[in-house]
Order: structure tokens, then C-alpha cells, then sequence
């Protein structure tokens, strides 16, 4: 199972460039490491200059081997796997933005706004309109808050796993309240 997700960038005439993401992209995963890792437009644009991904990771740079990435490191499909056609798009707007992620199976949007600020929008066939984006910020403390409640319950990991996941998912908690 993958959560599938869309992440953007959004020019000052509206426009947007977009990428599709395969794997984790429920706010508790992306949000860290999309509020902490890319909190530029820069850094943004050097994650979408590899075009849709596998997996987002906290460092977009490292050409690798697709059957055995690095952890921590964006996988490409295009760059890593030789996919042809995974660039990025462009879209008018953000309600194109979303009709391209509800397309793609997304169940989330990702935005980094005109104003430099992260936006998030859960994604559906029934997309509101117009777009509702929400600071991505809120997005993960209420996931990562709901993790935590949820960890205990995760009896297909060990105990040892599960104090580990409770710890990391604390720290990102704490890392995200404080940005």
C-alpha cells in the first residue's frame, strides 16, 4: 500500500509546478521533513528539478541505485529508475493542481505558496471548491498527535520498535511545533 501524494510550488502569477510522490505522504511524514528540509523556494525547486519520486526524502541530490536507495534521500523515478515522462508539470492554478493529484490517485497536496508558506489539502474526487489549502503546519502536529495516540496499538511491531517509532515521532512533533 502506498499513500500517494502531490507536491508544489507555486510561481507569483499562480501557476504551479507539481510532481507526483508514490510512497508516505501523509502530513506525520511530509510535513517534517517539507517544513524543516525545504523551507525555501530554492530548496523546493531543486526537490522538483528531479521530477515525481517514489519517496521524498530529506536530501533530493543523491543519484542512486532504485532497488536499494539510501535512507533519507528522495528516490526518482525518472533520475534513479530511468522512467521516461516524470518530470514535473505545470498547472494554471491550485484547483489544477488538485484535479492533477485527485488523477493520480493523491490522497494529499503539498503547496509551497506564493508567500513562502507550506499549505496542505487532503484529496479526493470530491475536491472542494474552491481550493481549501491549510497551513501545513497544523496538518502535522494533528497527524503526528494522532501517531503518538496510535503507536501503542501497533502490535505487528515490537516493543522495543514501537518505544523507538514513539520517540521519533515525539521529536518531529516537537521539531514542527517549534518552526
Amino acid at each position: 500500500m502506498s499513500t500517494r501524494s502531490t507536491i508544489g510550488i507555486e510561481r507569483p502569477d499562480g501557476a504551479i509546478k507539481c510532481v507526483y510522490c508514490h510512497f508516505d505522504g501523509y502530513p506525520s511524514h511530509h510535513g517534517p521533513i517539507l517544513l524543516l528540509g525545504y523551507p525555501t523556494a530554492d530548496k523546493v525547486e531543486a526537490l522538483l528539478q528531479g521530477g515525481s519520486m517514489s519517496i521524498l526524502g530529506k536530501v533530493p541530490g543523491l543519484i542512486q541505485d532504485f532497488s536499494h536507495p539510501q535512507e533519507g534521500y528522495t528516490l526518482y523515478f525518472g533520475r534513479d529508475r530511468g522512467d521516461i515522462g516524470a518530470e514535473a508539470r505545470a498547472c494554471r492554478d491550485r484547483e489544477a493542481m488538485l484535479d492533477i493529484a485527485a488523477h493520480n490517485g493523491s490522497e494529499a497536496a503539498y503547496l509551497f505558496s506564493n508567500s513562502g508558506q507550506w499549505l496542505f489539502q487532503s484529496v479526493n474526487w470530491r475536491l472542494p471548491r474552491p481550493a481549501a489549502f491549510k497551513p501545513l503546519k497544523e496538518a502535522t502536529i494533528a497527524d503526528l498527535r494522532d501517531l503518538i495516540g496510535r503507536i501503542p496499538s501497533f502490535t505487528h511491531m515490537s516493543e522495543e520498535d514501537r518505544r523507538e517509532y514513539m520517540r521519533e515521532s515525539q521529536a518531529a512533533l516537537e521539531m514542527v511545533s517549534n518552526v
